[in-house]
């Protein structure tokens, strides 16, 4: 339970998509107790499974999977790939059920900067405010965060819109954002390149950005590649030299 608080109180740090799920009361047993082994049996028939009160757990161990039998007082609940011709059977009993349901949100604190929105299956997409990166409504005209005026950045260039969406705090966006500039061949985007080649730390986004330079025109674009054919994380500077190895060959083709 701790960790899991930990772990909030890392994602407010940041924006991030975070999806809440639920479990059945069998499983949520299992995953937050510590199961004891019990015995270990070669035959089915075998496991005292009547015996057991509360919660087991029933493991049929073969050479290539593992399948799982939940019994709750004795009666059986749940079942995932289980073998009853296995050559043998693991029996864990399992702690004793959380008296109360796992709250997740209840974990978040008033002052916190994680911001919860409820996923709508009808409207899947989230919108963000370009100036500070909150969550934000369809429908909103100005930031309930900042304050921005959400009808300026409308009315904004397509192409100084991806100089902005950049700074998306959401990495498969920015990767995306990165991957049209570079299918555009969008020049006034390479000093933001540059400055992002000196400050960025996650490998995938440094090669995102060394495809995008490998499909621009500019010059420009070469000497950054060949700035990334430098960076100290090997996969990056494979991805640059393998950019600039397939130029140099274009060219003199």
């Amino acid at each position: 339970m701790d960790a899991l608080k930990s772990l909030l109180e890392d994602l407010s740090k940041d924006v991030c998509i975070l999806r809440v799920y639920e479990l059945s009361e069998e499983l949520l047993s299992i995953m937050l107790s510590e199961p004891e082994l019990a015995g270990v049996y070669q035959d089915y028939e075998a496991v005292p499974l009547k015996s057991i009160r509360g919660t087991a757990l029933l493991v049929s161990v073969s050479a290539e999977k593992y399948g799982y039998k939940v019994y709750l007082q004795g009666e059986e609940v749940y079942s995932e790939g289980f073998e009853e011709e296995a050559p043998f059977y693991e029996l864990f009993v399992v702690g004793t059920p959380l008296s109360e349901p796992l709250d997740v949100l209840s974990m978040i604190e008033g002052g916190n900067k994680l911001r919860v929105v409820k996923y709508d299956l009808e409207h899947p997409i989230l919108y963000f405010c370009p100036a500070c990166w909150s969550v934000i409504s369809k429908d909103d005209k100005v930031c309930p965060n900042c304050g921005y005026d959400l009808t300026e950045f409308h009315n904004l260039p397509y192409e100084y819109k991806l100089i902005m969406a950049l700074e998306h705090p959401v990495k498969d966006m920015k990767k995306n954002v990165i991957y049209t500039i570079g299918r555009k061949d969008l020049e006034i985007a390479l000093p933001h390149f540059e400055l992002m080649i000196s400050r960025e730390t996650d490998p995938l986004i440094l090669m995102e950005i060394a495809d995008a330079l490998a499909r621009m025109s500019s010059p420009e674009a070469i000497r950054l590649l060949r700035e990334l054919a430098q960076h100290r994380y090997p996969v990056v500077r494979s991805r640059a030299l393998m950019h600039l190895q397939r130029k140099l060959k274009n060219a003199t083709e």
